[in-house]
């Protein structure tokens, strides 16, 4: 089975090491499942909510993005790396709740709107630049590239599987719902496992903050 799996990954040319098993594993899973359910979760979040709201959402999360990158050192940079955890299972978690509560309590487009701001601003924001400055510890330059092309190899096959899967088996909203706070749930296992096990790498770049 296992020499069938290896195959399989040289076809595709995905040659992961210990650390990106984790990652590829949840990368895959996550992106099959968010692909599934994407289409019919756009297109009621299109439906129901007005422009003005998609244009509001994207400004903030850009002038976000900006300041986080303004303010990504020092104090704050260390605050994140040492509290990734922390943040990777409050994304979760809420993404999860909203989810759940979406699907089984009560369905309204604004709560997902502005629970999805909320997080992905506050707290998913925190998550990617953590992100970007643990892989540089875990692969160089070379290894970045082999890292790449798994992402996008990976990347390809679920989007293909769980796009026709779509196509041909189009959730209902509850579904989606249901299945997108799956997602959400899962998102952040691969890298909790990878941050546990370089746990002592990653304290190295709080030393290298206070020098």
């Amino acid at each position: 089975m296992m020499k069938l799996f290896k195959h399989i990954l040289d076809f595709f040319n995905i040659h992961p090491d210990k650390n990106q098993r984790w990652t590829l594993s949840t990368l895959f899973i996550v992106g099959l499942l968010y692909t599934y359910v994407q289409p019919a979760i756009t297109k009621a979040w299109v439906t129901d909510l007005p422009a003005e709201w998609i244009a509001f959402q994207s400004l903030v999360y850009s002038v976000v993005g900006l300041f986080i990158g303004m303010i990504w050192k020092g104090v704050v940079r260390r605050w994140a790396i040492r509290w990734f955890a922390v943040l990777c299972i409050i994304e979760s978690a809420a993404g999860f709740i909203v989810g759940m509560w979406l699907a089984f309590v009560s369905y309204n487009v604004w709560v997902l709107a502005i629970a999805c701001l909320l997080y992905g601003t506050l707290v998913s924001e925190f998550i990617s630049k953590c992100l970007m400055t643990f892989r540089p510890k875990l692969w160089n330059e070379k290894e970045r590239e082999i890292y790449d092309n798994n992402n996008d190899v990976v990347c390809g096959i679920y989007c293909i599987a769980g796009y026709a899967c779509s196509l041909l088996f189009m959730p209902s909203l509850k579904t989606a719902m249901f299945v997108w706070g799956l997602t959400c749930a899962l998102d952040n296992i691969g890298w909790l496992v990878v941050y546990h096990k370089n746990h002592d790498k990653f304290r190295e770049i709080e030393s290298e903050i206070t020098k």
